[in-house]
């Protein structure tokens, strides 16, 4: 079984470094973005600013067992 993993602030710092390495390991990695750079680039991003962007999470996410 894949793990899931959701990182918010995946387009920071730590996040940008944080989310490859956990996708070369395995893992799912589903990307919660926001501020000014906040433009979903692939199919696992979610706007964390967008209130749709959010509720598709939400619904993709269901259970991850990482947070």
């Amino acid at each position: 079984m894949t793990r899931r993993v959701l990182v918010t602030g995946a387009n920071g710092f730590v996040g940008g470094y944080l989310c490859p390495h956990l996708a070369e390991n395995g893992y799912e990695v589903l990307r919660g973005i926001s501020g000014a750079s906040a433009s979903p680039t692939a199919s696992r991003d979610f706007d964390l600013g967008d209130a749709a962007s959010v509720d598709a999470l939400v619904q993709w996410a269901a259970q991850p067992q990482v947070v």
